[in-house]
């Protein structure tokens, strides 16, 4: 009888002992698990951080590039606006000399700017290769001005012309003198005759003031 019960006694014994190691292995796969779940948060953490390392780098490159970019295009134009502005001197047709002041291109005078000239004149407005070409404003010595359409030099298209007088005469040109249709104004603006004009002469009146 108490072979049996030392037998029962130590079977009880080992089931407890392997209850103890089932539950202890149980614990160390929990413990594992855990560890595991940690590691793996731990991970996606500092790939979650080096991502966000490698973004933040990413802009810093992509807006220093910018920026290089912005300095050279703005360098570029400052050196492009240093070359198509500056002042030249040249001569006429006719011989006059010029002293100019304003756009550039091809090392003409292209674009907007101003012309003193030898005789006195002054020109604000456009040209073409050394030429006033487009729209302009041009002032005597005498006080005389012009406002209107250039071409090749000359006035010619439609433009008014203020005498000193207070005369005006507002119509179209050719060659530097009035041609076409023209009107003569008083100095208070009251018309004093319209009609044809040709090389500077009333061909035609069309009507008068």
């Amino acid at each position: 009888m108490n072979e049996k019960l030392k037998v029962i006694d130590a079977i009880q014994a080992k089931q407890a002992r392997v209850s103890s190691l089932r539950e202890r292995v149980e614990q160390i796969q929990g413990e594992r698990l855990t560890a595991e779940r940690s590691l793996g948060e731990e991970i996606q953490l500092r790939d979650s951080l080096m991502r966000l390392s490698d973004t933040e780098v990413e802009i810093l490159v992509m807006e220093t590039e910018q920026l290089r970019d912005s300095l050279m295009q703005a360098f570029a134009e400052m050196q492009k606006i240093a070359e198509s502005v500056g002042e030249l001197e040249f001569e006429t047709a006719e011989g006059t000399q010029i002293y100019y002041a304003g756009d550039l291109a091809g090392g003409k005078a292209n674009g907007y700017g101003y012309g003193l000239f030898g005789t006195g004149g002054i020109y604000a407005g456009e040209w073409k290769n050394n030429k006033r070409h487009g729209k302009g404003k041009y002032t005597w010595p005498d006080g005389n001005v012009y406002v209107g359409e250039y071409r090749q030099g000359k006035r010619e298209g439609t433009g008014t012309y203020y005498f000193t007088s207070g005369e005006k005469y507002v119509g179209e040109w050719k060659n530097n003198m009035r041609s076409g249709q023209g009107a003569m104004y008083d100095e208070d603006g009251e018309l004093i005759l319209s009609g044809i004009w040709k090389e500077d002469k009333v061909q035609e009146v069309v009507k008068k003031g």
